[in-house]
């Protein structure tokens, strides 16, 4: 005879008895529980009697690695927390949900229920804002996935703790103070907030209230890379040789606008 194989209403597949075993393979879909119903068919189709045989099997779920993008916090700001959770099948994740927690404290809405974040394409974004009181604070913030029926969860935390900054600049002028006539001069800048590098916005640097300016006419920009900005300057012959002022500017679209001085002296 013959053996049936069933999921529900679903036929799985058949074998023929050999030896009193039948067996066939079957990979389920989904993670979880399932009802297997084997039955067997004799040869004799006089013969009427028939028997099942159910069993329960339990699909391993599927392993996931979960990873926070990088993140500045300003305090009283909003920022925008995201978790990308993988699969290591490299299926996409359409499952689930993420918490966010800042300093081991589970991020909760102001009727102090849990924030679940659902899963969509493998992200979960939430927008943050960051307490006024955390200024000057060193925070850790993890996400937890919480898995599903398919996935297994999985947990991120920031590698080291991330400085909540206070939202205002504070520039250095830290170039030499004396510059020579006909030759390349170079004009640099600190950039920081609370001790925290910035990596945004520009500069421009003034002589006597001049905005620098290329050999075009255009006025000279430094990006600002890792707290630093700096740009090179020739410095006219018709200058005299004096004392003049250095202004440096700072612009930046998450920044009020903040400027400094230093003399500096051309020989």
């Amino acid at each position: 005879g013959k053996v049936i194989f069933t999921k529900g209403t679903t036929k799985l597949g058949e074998s023929e008895v050999i030896d009193g075993t039948a067996s066939i393979d079957y990979v389920p879909t989904v993670a979880g529980e399932a009802t297997i119903t084997a039955r067997y068919v004799p040869d004799d189709m006089y013969t009427i009697e028939e028997d099942t045989a159910s069993c329960t099997v339990t699909a391993d779920k599927i392993a996931t690695t979960t990873t926070l993008d990088d993140v500045t916090l300003t305090a009283g700001k909003t920022v925008t927390l995201t978790a990308r959770i993988t699969a290591e099948d490299n299926s996409i994740v359409n499952a689930g949900k993420v918490a966010f927690k800042v300093n081991g404290k589970t991020l909760k809405d102001s009727n102090g229920k849990v924030i679940y974040v659902k899963v969509v394409d493998g992200v979960a974004t939430y927008d943050y804002e960051v307490p006024s009181d955390l200024v000057g604070k060193d925070v850790t913030i993890e996400a937890v996935y919480s898995g599903s029926t398919k996935y297994l969860n999985s947990n991120d935390k920031t590698d080291s703790q991330v400085t909540v900054l206070t939202g205002e600049a504070t520039i250095e002028i830290i170039s030499e103070s004396t510059v020579t006539k006909g030759e390349t001069a170079t004009f640099t800048v600190k950039v920081t907030d609370n001790g925290v590098n910035i990596n945004e916005g520009k500069v421009v640097f003034k002589i006597n209230g001049k905005t620098l300016k290329d050999s075009d006419g255009k006025v000279i920009y430094a990006n600002v890379v890792d707290g630093v900005a700096s740009i090179d300057y020739v410095i006219p012959e018709s200058m005299k040789s004096k004392a003049y002022t250095l202004t440096a500017v700072f612009v930046s679209s998450d920044y009020d606008r903040v400027d400094t001085e230093e003399t500096i002296t051309v020989q």
